[in-house]
């Protein structure tokens, strides 16, 4: 009778142990399969990461590159600004030149004792066609015979040439037109028979 006993102990236990590797055994899988389709799950959500940083890493590059042809055409932009506002410069100016609205100063009250014979040079390159202006031309002498004279000659290559001689006293207006040349001289002079010196003072002006 002990025996059985002993038998039944055995058997019951052995039952219980089965029971209890097989629940192991079953939480083991169980866990082990959660774990795995956790595991699966991380690693298809950072594959998603990758793909979204790769996508965001292309769009930041698209964006940069747009970036470069905004900056670029900014740029050509205040180009072709700036070459209007210069075209629209010369335009204002080339008006103010057919209109003969420009004017430059070459002498300013410019005084210089003259002897007879002699004269102040000036020579210029004309770029516009004008007129020479002579705002104040005269002086005093040592005699009463001297004469105080403007003269303006000029050549064009076309072979065009200009010159005039106003003297002080005589002509009432000293104006004298000009065409583009690289040769115009201006002389303003003293002629005197009975050799005098003259302090002239002179203020010319180019209109254009």
């Amino acid at each position: 009778m002990s025996e059985k006993k002993g038998d039944k102990k055995f058997t019951v236990t052995s039952v219980l142990c089965v029971i209890l590797v097989t629940s192991i055994v079953t939480t083991v899988a169980f866990y082990s399969s959660i774990l795995s389709y956790k595991d699966d799950a991380i690693a298809s959500l950072n594959s998603e990461i990758t793909n979204k940083d790769g996508e965001i890493s292309l769009l930041n590059a698209e964006k940069d590159d747009l970036q470069t042809q905004i900056d670029s055409l900014n740029s050509e932009k205040d180009g072709l600004q700036s070459q209007i506002d210069g075209l629209d410069g010369q335009i204002d100016t080339l008006n103010e030149i057919i209109g003969l609205d420009k004017s430059e100063v070459w002498l300013d009250n410019y005084y210089e004792n003259v002897t007879a014979g002699s004269y102040i040079p000036l020579n210029k390159v004309v770029d516009y066609a004008g007129y020479i202006i002579f705002d104040k031309i005269g002086g005093d002498s040592t005699t009463e015979t001297g004469e105080i004279y403007a003269q303006v000659s000029w050549y064009t290559n076309d072979l065009v040439f200009y010159e005039q001689k106003m003297v002080v006293g005589k002509d009432a207006f000293f104006r004298f037109p000009v065409l583009p040349t690289s040769n115009l001289e201006v002389r303003i002079g003293y002629d005197d028979p009975s050799n005098g010196t003259a302090n002239i003072i002179v203020a010319i002006t180019y209109v254009y």
